[in-house]
């Protein structure tokens, strides 16, 4: 019996310190939105929307030091390419835009204004990283 009350009361503190744990609200999350798949994407629409989904998953962040991959070839260059997060896998974004080109979708919108504008370093806004214009 005194094992069993021995076990009892381990578990209750047990109980107590997972509770403490749960209830943190300190610590951040860090989830971004789902990749969604894009093999059976049919028309340009379909494969505007995979783009921005996809787009909105790599570039999705908490804090600007996530950010600072340069997504070469979404602009007309410079400081007006598209930004995501450091650690983002970026395959998945190009063989969508590889595949509306294919396809002759005038979409994913590539272009920009070209002017170019002085940056220093990446920003995080509204939770998707950009460039941190002066």
């Amino acid at each position: 019996m005194e094992a069993l009350r021995s076990i009892f009361c381990l578990l209750i503190i047990m109980s107590a310190v997972s509770c403490e744990n749960r209830n943190n609200t300190d610590v951040l999350q860090f989830n971004p939105p789902p990749s969604q798949e894009i093999a059976n994407q049919s028309t340009c629409e379909d494969l505007l929307q995979a783009f921005n989904e996809e787009l909105s998953h790599i570039a999705y962040c908490t804090d600007a030091a996530q950010c600072g991959l340069v997504l070469k070839r979404t602009s007309c260059g410079c400081t007006r390419d598209r930004v995501a997060r450091s650690d983002a896998d970026s395959a998945k974004f190009y063989d969508i835009i590889a595949m509306a080109k294919a396809k002759g979708c005038d979409n994913p919108p590539l272009n920009s204004i070209c002017d170019c504008p002085p940056a220093d370093g990446f920003a995080c806004v509204d939770q998707r990283c950009s460039w941190n214009y002066q």
